[in-house]
């Protein structure tokens, strides 16, 4: 891009290639995995040019995401508001995690091109300086209505490496909570996958919180939200 007798222009590469949708389950988890690792070992990129987004940015839409959930999706209120409770139970974890990379926030098949030995990483406009475990929760979260999908990434040494430390394994499930809640505030047809991921998360992972307890805890949770709120 640039400028030239004062008019702005924006060059962009044709590339001619597939996208990974059709291929194996294996080959689409690894592509991923080393666009994660390439993303994370960019340094030389300047910076201050990328929007920064730690973990007081995305607690910050709980609050609105949560009510904008709960209003669009009344009869899955309890499970809102597991998701809420578990994310505020996260957030030691999620401010311990001071690392930041580069992330893309939006890996899918439709967003990865292939070309002989080449990827190339499409739809850019999300990237940002974040917490890296973020764009294995977009994975793990949009992919959990696909099982093969799913325990194939669970089986990869990178996300066995997550798991296996309590405190990032909490944070990763706090990111995928959060982004589970966007979607349900966005629009009611979400709660299909919102529902898979809840039913397929590993068997580790907290079992519900909020069942026979239910009525105890809405009180407190709801103050928590309304005090955030004003």
């Amino acid at each position: 891009y640039g400028e030239k007798s004062g008019e702005l222009y924006l060059l962009t590469e044709h590339i001619s290639g597939s996208h990974i949708v059709k291929d194996s389950t294996a080959v689409r988890v690894n592509a991923y995995l080393h666009i994660i690792k390439f993303l994370k070992s960019q340094k030389n990129i300047k910076k201050s040019s990328i929007a920064k987004r730690g973990p007081l940015f995305w607690l910050s839409m709980l609050p609105f995401i949560t009510l904008r959930a709960i209003f669009r999706n009344p009869p899955q209120t309890i499970m809102i508001i597991q998701a809420f409770w578990k994310i505020i139970s996260a957030i030691p974890e999620l401010l311990l995690r001071r690392k930041k990379g580069i992330i893309h926030r939006d890996l899918s098949d439709y967003n990865v091109l292939k070309k002989e030995r080449s990827l190339y990483l499409l739809d850019l406009q999300l990237v940002c300086l974040a917490d890296p475990l973020i764009d294995y929760a977009v994975l793990y979260y949009g992919y959990s209505n696909n099982k093969d999908f799913i325990q194939t990434l669970e089986g990869t040494a990178e996300f066995r490496e997550i798991t296996a430390n309590k405190s990032s394994k909490k944070a990763l499930f706090a990111y995928m909570y959060i982004f589970a809640l966007y979607e349900l505030s966005l629009k009611a047809h979400a709660r299909e996958l919102v529902t898979d991921f809840f039913g397929n998360k590993p068997k580790q992972v907290d079992q519900p919180i909020i069942r026979s307890k239910f009525k105890t805890w809405i009180l407190p949770i709801l103050l928590i939200i309304v005090a955030t709120l004003v």
